[in-house]
């Protein structure tokens, strides 16, 4: 990663941290998202011999709920 990519995600972190904003979270979802979904499904298929794409998604926005609802001060 850059440092301008380093201090990118400190700033996006930051506005997460800062409370209702609708566009990081949207920034957050869509950087993060597809690299969950990977490990999901690896995780998945190695548990289980396969990972359907509802299964995979499942996980996923359990990850991003646990994460919305985790106390602010982190």
């Amino acid at each position: 990663m850059t440092e301008d990519g380093a201090r990118d995600e400190i700033l996006l972190v930051r506005r997460l941290a800062a409370g209702d904003d609708p566009e990081a979270w949207t920034s957050f979802v869509d950087g993060y998202g597809p690299l969950l979904q990977g490990l999901a499904r690896r995780m998945l298929a190695r548990r289980t011999g396969h990972a359907s794409d509802s299964d995979v998604d499942e996980i996923v926005a359990e990850v991003f709920l646990a994460l919305l609802r985790r106390d602010r001060r982190y």
